[in-house]
This record gives structure tokens, sequence and C-alpha cells, in this order.
């Protein structure tokens, strides 16, 4: 049976178009590169593809990111995050993947939601939802 390393992505938020600061200490993450919508039936009267139905494929919705962070009030980045949850400002994320090379999504997003678990004993932590305002830029 292979055996496989395990190694974290990466991802680096800023208020500017590339990011070059790494989220710290974020833990369990996922990362949805945007769902397909339905099929559009697009099938007009003069279809000269006999009598079958013209779908369109429609539109892939933008892309999202969510994650846990063991959370620092102190920290700039952690700073950046609240602030512009609580401004509604656009944000800039780049998700380094875990592989051989170089591989990254870059997308502007805002932080649509913020949440902060309060326990009693344990670590504290923030949980970012992030959504994508336009299409996923790819790099290899």
């Amino acid at each position: 049976m292979a055996k496989y390393k395990t190694k974290g992505l990466i991802a680096k938020i800023a208020v500017t178009v590339t990011p070059t600061t790494p989220i710290v200490q974020l833990g369990d993450s996922s990362f949805e590169l945007g769902e397909r919508d339905g099929l559009i039936n697009a099938t007009t009267h003069d279809t000269t593809t006999g009598t079958h139905a013209f779908l369109d494929t429609g539109f892939k919705s933008p892309a999202s990111f969510s994650g846990e962070i063991l959370y620092d009030p102190a920290d700039a980045i952690h700073e950046i995050l609240r602030a512009a949850h609580a401004a509604g400002t656009t944000l800039y994320l780049v998700v380094v993947l875990p592989d051989s090379g170089s591989a990254e999504f870059a997308f502007p997003c805002r932080c649509r939601n913020l949440s902060m678990p309060l326990p009693v004993t344990g670590k504290l932590v923030i949980n970012v939802d992030l959504e994508g305002l336009e299409g996923t830029t790819f790099t290899v």
C-alpha cells in the first residue's frame, strides 16, 4: 500500500490584488471552486437540430473558502479579516495547493461570515467564510 505525506495548503489574504502574507494558524479548511448551475432550456421555435431541446450549460457561481483559525486578536492578518467583515471591504485570496509545484487559485472575495465559539476551556478560534466576487484565476 502506498504511503502519502500530508502537507497543508497556504492561504494568503490582503486588501491588495496580490496577497503575500499567509493566514497564520489556519486549521482545517474547505475550498469550493464554484457550483455549476442547472441547465437552461434555450430551445427556440427555429431550432435546426430537430425536435431535441437545446440546453445551455448555465452559469457557475464564484469560488468560496472557509476555515478555522486559531485566533489571535493582535495578529495583523486576523485583524484584516475582522475589519473587512465589519466594513464589507473586498479582500483578495490566494490559495496555494500542497503539491510539488506552485499551483494556486486567486480571486477577490468578501468576508461573508465570522463566527467565534467561546468555549470555557479550549482554544480560541474564529471560523471564517469567504465568498468569491468574480471568477477564479488558476496558475500552475
